[in-house]
């Protein structure tokens, strides 16, 4: 889904050199701090019903034009730690290994842009976004790295391989799935916009998502942002 071959070419150049020479790459990895937490933002209810799934599927719009003013992204980040409590209490033991969600804010009013990790018990900030055009270490289509921002959510493939073997990274891209799903209709519900996908690549989630793809794997993912009216 890429038509530029800068770093297809970087690639191949670096598996041309021999193992003692170091590999460089245009993109440095960024290395996770302690979570900074947040105040709650004072929703009650974050899970409060709103607009009914069958309006949200039936507003649905195909655009990868979005507005680029900043939004308030912290109610969403809050919508996203609820809805991780309710999966938690709807898995019961299947929740038993926990998802991270990783957000990777380009814009934001209310928050500084950034790294936000989510769980079902905390929101905090994890770091700053690299000093480089989005699009070039988030490693996705270009058109997704102009929204609002990025969700992933993560998984630890080892503490479901030890739980239910082979099944369980069927449970674990179930959950993901789901919760990525569920947040992608919250922003149809309220407005916005965004693309579901899976496409992160293994260079880009190790180094923007401090991930080594197996004790914290990138599941699934979905862009959000305020799509650009339509003129007709």
């Amino acid at each position: 889904m890429r038509s530029d071959f800068t770093y297809m070419d970087e690639l191949i150049t670096s598996l041309r050199k021999v193992p003692d020479q170091p590999i460089t790459t245009t993109v440095t990895p960024l290395r996770a701090a302690a979570p900074t937490p947040f105040a709650p933002t004072g929703n009650a209810d974050p899970l409060a019903e709103g607009v009914p799934l069958g309006q949200c599927l039936r507003q649905r719009r195909s655009s990868l034009v979005y507005e680029q003013e900043p939004l308030d992204v912290l109610p969403l980040l809050d919508f996203c730690r609820a809805a991780m409590q309710a999966e938690r209490e709807t898995w019961h033991d299947e929740a038993s290994a926990p998802t991270e969600s990783v957000f990777v804010l380009l814009k934001s009013r209310d928050v500084e842009p950034g790294l936000y990790s989510v769980t079902a018990d905390s929101i905090g900030r994890i770091g700053d976004l690299p000093d480089a055009p989005p699009d070039t270490y988030l490693g996705i289509q270009r058109e997704f790295a102009t929204g609002t921002g990025v969700l992933s959510v993560c998984g630890d493939l080892v503490r479901v391989q030890h739980a239910w073997g082979d099944h369980g990274y069927r449970l674990l891209m179930t959950r993901a799935s789901a919760l990525v799903y569920d947040f992608y209709l919250h922003c149809v519900a309220i407005g916005l916009g965004g693309t579901v996908f899976a496409g992160f690549n293994t260079a880009s989630a190790r180094g923007i998502l401090d991930a080594d793809c197996i004790a914290r794997h990138h599941l699934f993912a979905a862009t959000f942002a305020r799509p650009v009216p339509l003129s007709w």
